[in-house]
């Protein structure tokens, strides 16, 4: 009996020793780091949302009797917007911007008022300074992919001018206006809080000037979003 009891002390401790080298030699084998799975935009959940701000490059393009004054697309403009979100889809807040429009005309004899005319380049410029208070509504707070509808109503400062040679003609009115807008947002990534937005914007302002009763043109803008 001694003696197998002696034997199975000796596996014990071979066994015990054989587990201890097996530990140690794991222990000492270097360890992989874990890697963080990429997210996807199955992933997505909507960060939570105070306010979004944006900064546009924008075009336009005038219509109806502004038209007949400049028909040319206008390349000069910006703008730039503030709102904050009143619940997840409503937000209020303002926007502020400005348009350059402009045509050349060539050189000839020009009727300018009764028995005046004169012979030059004529030029026909139009500058507006809208200023609003805007309301918008995001049609899919949840998405990746937000578009949304806004409408803004406010004052603009309107300039037009005739130039031919020396001689000019002007008139600058402050006027009531209103802004229909729809657009889009769509973040850089799904955990950014800048993005992408692009919009486009029907300017109707109540000019009554220089033969024009309605002022109105669209905007075409680009630019970068920013949600807080």
């Amino acid at each position: 009996m001694k003696k197998i009891a002696s034997i199975f002390s000796i596996i014990l401790m071979t066994l015990g020793m054989a587990n201890a080298q097996n530990f140690s030699a794991d222990q000492n084998q270097p360890q992989e780091p874990q890697q963080n799975q990429p997210l996807t935009y199955n992933d997505y959940t909507p960060p939570t949302r105070q306010a979004i701000w944006s900064v546009d490059y924008q075009m336009g393009l005038t219509t109806g009797e502004a038209r007949d004054f400049v028909s040319k697309y206008g390349t000069r403009g910006f703008s730039v917007s503030g709102e904050a979100f009143m619940t997840d889809k409503i937000t209020l807040g303002g926007s502020i911007g400005w348009n350059g429009f402009y045509e050349k005309f060539p050189r000839r004899t020009y009727h300018i008022g009764e028995g005046s005319d004169i012979t030059g380049v004529k030029s026909n410029s139009i500058y507006t300074l809208p200023i609003m208070v805007t309301g918008g509504y995001y049609f899919l707070p949840d998405a990746f992919i937000q578009p949304y509808a806004k409408l803004g109503v406010g004052v603009v400062y309107a300039e037009t001018r005739t130039d031919i040679g020396y001689v000019y003609v002007a008139d600058e009115e402050w006027r009531f206006g209103i802004t229909p807008e729809v657009g889009v947002y769509v973040p850089f990534g799904i955990d950014s809080n800048v993005g992408l937005i692009a919009k486009a914007k029907w300017n109707v302002v109540f000019y009554n000037a220089h033969d024009i009763s309605t002022l109105s043109y669209f905007n075409f803008n680009i630019g970068l979003g920013f949600t807080f």
